[in-house]
């Protein structure tokens, strides 16, 4: 009987050692689960923060972009205003580089923006259609003003 009672003893502590046993496992296995709930939501978050920093990135570049053309803006008609106070300041004297000939009417010079040279609207028109550069100095002929009072 010693040897069955033994046997019983050794079989209770068997079960209970299972039993433990399996609960440990249980643990780790929901612990296991919640690890990679956890690394999955980690890679989320890590996705959407190098997605805010791409966006944070764009909308900086945005920003300078619209600071630069306000500046540009700013640039051009202040450029404009002094092309404007120009008309009433160039002289008869004052002669088209392209062409030699003198200005008479107000209406017919283009002034370059950039550089403040002045020619004749006809004879400009061809710059602008091929060279797009300022026969004198070689600037963009993007920015030009007519005379429109």
């Amino acid at each position: 009987m010693e040897i069955n009672d033994n046997l019983n003893v050794l079989k209770q502590m068997l079960e209970k050692k299972t039993d433990k046993l399996q609960k440990l496992q249980k643990k780790y296995s929901v612990e296991k689960e919640k690890r990679e709930e956890l690394e999955v939501v980690c890679g989320i978050i890590d996705t959407m923060f190098l997605k805010l920093k791409e966006d944070n990135k764009i909308l900086k570049q945005r920003q300078k972009i619209l600071e630069n053309k306000k500046l540009g803006d700013f640039k051009y008609l202040l450029n404009k205003i002094i092309a404007g106070c120009m008309y009433e300041s160039i002289h008869e004297g004052s002669v088209c580089s392209i062409c030699q000939c003198s200005f008479t009417d107000p209406k017919e010079i283009t002034i370059v923006l950039n550089c403040f040279h002045c020619y004749h609207n006809q004879c400009i028109k061809g710059c602008l259609d091929t060279t797009k550069k300022c026969p004198d100095c070689g600037n963009d002929l993007e920015n030009t003003h007519t005379y429109n009072k």
